[in-house]
């Protein structure tokens, strides 16, 4: 699902965003037994990529109506291929739970750019939880490595350089969560869903982990190079202590909005 531009305008999610909460709620209006989660890519142009276990009857009719609504959108049913790792347990659970939380934070404006790195380091922080206390900074030495690789050895030298200067404000962001409805239900859906992860599971939790912080940052329009920034910052904020010194959340305080456009 894309967008369509003339010359003189901008690609943007602006348009995306409704178009993509009209299929879901159709969806599900007309299947209550329907799974979902979307992608996000923003490369040339902005795209919305919706997998949908529905019936077939329910996703077509859904698409008419919205393609209908939203003249500027395109829709191409079986465009989008999704990983079949995806597709079933586990990561489906937190597929679906990151779209959830995603598509909420897009309807109320989205992430803007100086809160990025502190909600990603928040975000890196609450999954790390359900990573053994020994494996934490190699988990986040990982994020780091992954997310950074296609920099250049300069640019990975200036996000390094970066991480020092972000250090205060994941330090304030982290131990004061969000109170909103979104991202709570979003918590307590991913806590759910790793309490009932068995051992056997393939892939092993700490990859569903890792693979599901970067899907969700890249949902909410989070750059790689910004999620490894958040990483290894918080890298950083653990090795300096974090989790010693963190005073427990004040109930209703908030220091950082997940809606963005709201104060």
């Amino acid at each position: 699902m894309h967008e369509t531009q003339t010359p003189e305008q901008e690609s943007t999610t602006e348009e995306l965003v409704p178009a993509l909460h009209g299929l879901v709620t159709r969806i599900r209006a007309a299947d209550a037994r329907s799974r979902w989660f979307f992608e996000r890519h923003d490369r040339i142009e902005p795209v919305l990529a919706l997998w949908s276990r529905t019936t077939g009857d329910a996703r077509a009719e859904a698409a008419r109506e919205v393609a209908a609504e939203h003249q500027r959108i395109r829709i191409h049913p079986g465009d989008f291929d999704a990983d079949p790792a995806a597709l079933s347990g586990t990561a489906l659970g937190l597929a679906e739970a990151a779209s959830e939380l995603a598509l909420q934070v897009l309807r109320d404006g989205g992430l803007p750019a100086t809160r990025q790195v502190p909600f990603a380091a928040l975000h890196l922080h609450r999954l790390i939880g359900h990573v053994a206390a020994p494996k934490r900074a190699a988990f986040l030495f990982q994020c780091w490595q992954s997310w950074s690789a296609a920099l250049e050895p300069d640019q990975r030298v200036a996000l390094l350089q970066q991480a020092d200067r972000h250090l205060d404000d994941v330090l304030a962001a982290v131990p004061a969560e969000e109170a909103g409805s979104a991202w709570s239900q979003y918590l307590k859906s991913v806590d759910a869903l790793v309490a009932a992860t068995t051992a056997s599971e393939s892939p092993p939790l700490n990859y569903l982990l890792f693979d599901h912080a970067r899907r969700t940052h890249l949902r909410l329009g989070v750059p790689e190079p910004v999620q490894a920034l958040a990483a290894r910052t918080l890298r950083t904020a653990l090795r300096a202590g974090l989790d010693d010194r963190a005073p427990a959340p004040e109930p209703g305080r908030t220091e950082l909005a997940l809606e963005g456009a709201r104060p």
